[in-house]
């Protein structure tokens, strides 16, 4: 299904450089960091695949507000909720030529080599280690392709 997948290379380091037209990082360039937070995608059959996720500092407020909004949850929950997000963040720098130095248990948690599969969304950029990658993107069903291209 797909032959070729673009990676990234993971300098030495841990470095790795951002896309410029990362659409889920707009306005990163003002504060010079992003917010990093582990993260599990779930298989067809339950099992969950580490990823890292990539939010600016805006997007995380948003993802707070969004907890607080809600009418269903109460109080104690929403804040339990909001500490669990906050406290898996790992605010990291982004450098002049757009690179971040991944904190080594995220290395470790993703089992990176040298090369990564990242991609851009609305609202932030996942990480994900390039065979969870291809492991997930061929586990899901056709009927899911489907709908997503509406």
């Amino acid at each position: 299904m797909f032959e070729q997948l673009q990676t990234h290379r993971l300098s030495p380091k841990n470095q790795l450089t951002l896309l410029r037209g990362d659409r889920g990082l707009h306005g990163v360039e003002k504060t010079n960091v992003v917010c990093a937070l582990p993260h599990r995608m779930r298989m067809r059959d339950g099992s969950p695949l580490p990823v890292i996720l990539l939010l600016t500092e805006d997007e995380l407020r948003l993802r707070e507000e969004r907890i607080r909004a809600r009418e269903d949850v109460d109080n104690l929950t929403k804040e339990r909720r909001i500490a669990l997000l906050n406290g898996h963040v790992r605010l990291l720098n982004v450098d002049g030529q757009r690179r971040i130095v991944l904190p080594p248990h995220f290395v470790r948690l993703l089992q990176l080599d040298r090369e990564v599969f990242m991609f851009a969304s609305n609202t932030g950029v996942t990480i994900w280690r390039p065979e969870d990658w291809q492991r997930f993107s061929t586990d899901q069903a056709d009927d899911d392709l489907d709908e997503i291209m509406i």
